[in-house]
């Protein structure tokens, strides 16, 4: 029986079905889509002790090691060692899936095609229950409310943690209709639908992301379109801008953004930033600033900024890793060998690090923006880069 369940726990199915649950349970944020992430990284243990074929790279490890270590020394010097246990714990899985990922992607046991179909069978439904929610009231899977005033939540209860797994969606929808061009008409309704779907929710962070992603691709691709996708590109900006002028709460939105209301981001920051020279070299310890520092009395749960953040938490000691994270995949992005997927790695990348991640939900602490993040990372490092994570010889399953 031990044999049989081992070898069940070893079969390429079964890693290609946890990671499309893991793709799909995700944005709940529930216990359902932790024990699918608990499973998927079992799995990857499984894998690595029976084949013996995972390597970290030195520089991953030296990386890593030393993250870990600083983070523990700010805990300690913040005396919030013991209370941070939990969340330095969600941050080793998060990375632990980044690993994963690359493994089995390099094992070839996962493929792009699984990838996306997962993200696009799984937001598909979610998209069209964003929808029912709008126009009925109620999301048909935890029946949370449409409020006029907030927007589109969808399954998340939270717009910004919808509008979030939507753009993933988008940028999925984007690449087939630019690339799979023999199925480019009802990939066009799904993308438009998906891009509407991102306004409806009010979240302007990500009405932004889009924007830079939508820009960058066409700034790489704009000598490759025809006549048509100029026609559909126009079309679908007079049908969004025609909903942003019918929609009250939407122009609302829009002429706040205009105005650059922050929603109390602005103010927190300001609040913030003077607290950090208190701890410059190591910071107050991870996920300080829900302890430290209230709004109005409220508390926030990061520092919905994440250059700012790492600052406050980990201090200059921090900031040189983040500098050093993003050179190294800017790096890889920069060199990257496959023009087709380039422009869409290369324009999500900054749309996620340098918009998403300054004004929104931290890669660091969100058990789902962190997880998505690693595996979109994952993605890069394996078809951008030569970075191997499986010894030679053992790179089919």
């Amino acid at each position: 029986m031990k044999n049989k369940i081992s070898m069940l726990m070893l079969k390429p199915k079964t890693v290609n079905v946890l990671f499309m649950l893991l793709i799909a349970s995700l944005p709940f944020v529930n216990k359902f889509s932790k024990l699918i992430a608990v499973l998927f990284l079992i799995v990857f243990f499984k894998f690595i002790y029976e084949n013996r074929d995972f390597i970290l790279p030195s520089m991953h490890k030296l990386f890593v090691y030393s993250f870990f270590a600083l983070i523990a020394l700010s805990n300690i010097l913040a005396g919030t060692m013991l209370q941070n246990l939990k969340q330095d714990f969600y941050l080793a899985i998060f990375i632990l899936i980044y690993y994963a990922t690359n493994y089995f992607i390099q094992k070839k046991i996962l493929t792009l095609s699984t990838i996306v179909y997962a993200i696009l069978i799984s937001m598909t439904i979610y998209m069209l229950d964003g929808y029912y929610q709008y126009f009925v009231g109620y999301d048909l899977f935890f029946q949370h409310p449409f409020n006029s005033a907030i927007g589109i939540t969808g399954i998340s209860q939270n717009r910004n943690l919808f509008a979030f797994a939507s753009l993933f969606y988008f940028v999925v929808l984007l690449f087939l209709a630019l690339e799979k061009k023999e199925k480019s008409f009802w990939v066009y309704i799904l993308l438009l639908s998906s891009a509407i779907l991102i306004l409806l929710t009010f979240c302007r962070q990500i009405w932004l992301s889009m924007i830079a992603i939508t820009v960058i691709v066409g700034l790489f691709k704009y000598h490759s379109f025809s006549l048509k996708y100029f026609l559909a590109a126009i079309l679908s900006i007079v049908v969004m801008v025609l909903i942003l002028f019918n929609v009250p709460e939407l122009h609302h939105r829009l002429v706040a953004l205009e105005e650059m209301h922050s929603s109390g981001r602005i103010e927190y920051w300001k609040l913030l930033i003077p607290h950090i020279s208190e701890a410059p070299i190591f910071g107050h310890g991870l996920q300080s600033p829900i302890r430290d520092i209230a709004l109005n009395g409220k508390y926030f749960d990061y520092a919905h900024n994440l250059t700012l953040g790492i600052l406050y938490s980990l201090g200059i000691a921090g900031f040189v890793f983040y500098i050093v994270f993003i050179y190294y995949f800017l790096r890889i992005l920069i060199q990257c060998k496959n023009k087709i997927l380039k422009p869409y790695f290369f324009a999500t990348f900054i749309a996620l690090m340098f918009i998403q991640q300054q004004v929104g939900g931290s890669m660091l602490i969100h058990k789902f923006i962190g997880p998505s993040i690693m595996i979109f990372l994952a993605l890069v490092t394996s078809y951008c880069s030569s970075e191997t994570f499986v010894k030679k010889g053992n790179l089919n399953p």
